[in-house]
């Protein structure tokens, strides 16, 4: 499906079809928005259709792809940008990521992704869309900002579940929260790789912008916002480190209470059993059936026998106390 948004001097906006690029061409004093949702057509057609916009044939090949790394190419008369998108939000952490591809030129932007965006969505809702389409470069970075809005607000969200994790854990429930845990690192790992990409990519985009010769006039002209967009990456990407470090450290934390606690009933399990290991013997010395045992004729031998027990039990306890095994 191609949807165009044309904006001619003193016009309103028009929304259409790619019908609307050839009246485009012949305006060059006109801007066009190219979106192009590709999952029901023929990627030749999606490829043909770019190639007549001189848009690069690597890039085409690179945009129509399963999966690529995100990634910016600056060439003569056009900047290819290769974005993680949003397609929808499955929870804090998980999201059904698709590729969205931004080809940008002076007078269009095109993006090229395979299902529903939801930056796309959210930037269509907006009063000042047709000043954007005079704008493309502006135009895309409002669209990546709008995702990097939903990440950024979404990973607010998840301190909160951090925090109830943790209440968890101290409350002694831990056994119960391992799994969550252990979940969320697996999550937030994929996702610094994710968000890792993104802030290098506008890191130097950022750079590009402070190029002063002729072919990153484009991205000068927007620096602030371009700034504010990196901005925005770096603070979820450093937020997305924190949690995972959190998730870490709340599962190495469990472990050693748990392994401590562990140690603490073994040390009084071993305690116990070095009390009764001497009377066990004593026990066992005196009932075996020889029929010469002199003590056990001796009148006082039980009292005796009980005696003796009774002060090495009562030692041990004392020795152990001293070394405060007990």
């Amino acid at each position: 499906m191609v949807t165009t948004y044309w904006k001619r001097k003193g016009h309103a906006m028009s929304i259409g079809n790619d019908d609307q690029i050839a009246a485009w061409l012949d305006d060059p004093s006109s801007f066009i928005w190219i979106d192009i949702q590709y999952s029901d057509m023929d990627q030749h057609r999606v490829g043909e259709l770019l190639a007549s916009l001189n848009c690069n044939a690597l890039a085409v090949k690179d945009v129509l792809r399963t999966r690529h790394p995100p990634k910016i190419e600056l060439f003569q008369h056009q900047t290819f940008i290769l974005y993680r998108g949003i397609s929808e939000v499955i929870n804090e952490l998980e999201y059904d990521h698709q590729q969205i591809g931004f080809f940008i030129n002076d007078r269009y932007l095109v993006t090229v992704h395979p299902e529903h965006s939801m930056g796309i969505s959210q930037i269509l809702l907006a009063d000042e869309l047709p000043e954007y389409v005079e704008e493309p470069m502006l135009l895309a970075l409002k669209i990546m900002h709008r995702s990097s809005d939903t990440y950024l607000s979404n990973m607010l969200e998840f301190e909160d579940v951090l925090g109830r994790q943790e209440d968890a854990l101290l409350a002694g429930e831990g056994e119960k929260h391992m799994a969550a845990l252990a979940g969320y690192r697996i999550k937030l790992l994929r996702l610094k790789r994710i968000f890792n990409y993104h802030q290098q990519m506008f890191a130097e985009f950022c750079s590009h912008a402070n190029d002063n010769s002729e072919s990153f006039i484009q991205l000068s002209k927007h620096e602030h916002y371009l700034t504010d967009v990196y901005e925005r990456f770096e603070r979820i990407y450093s937020l997305s480190c924190l949690y995972y470090e959190m998730c870490s450290d709340m599962v190495e934390g469990y472990i050693s209470i748990s392994s401590h606690q562990q140690n603490v009933s073994m040390r009084v399990l071993t305690v116990i059993t070095a009390i009764f290991v001497p009377l066990s013997f004593l026990a066992g010395l005196y009932g075996m059936n020889f029929e010469n045992i002199p003590e056990l004729h001796h009148p006082n031998a039980y009292y005796i026998l009980l005696s003796s027990m009774l002060f090495i039990s009562v030692s041990l306890i004392v020795l152990f106390k001293r070394k405060k095994w007990i």
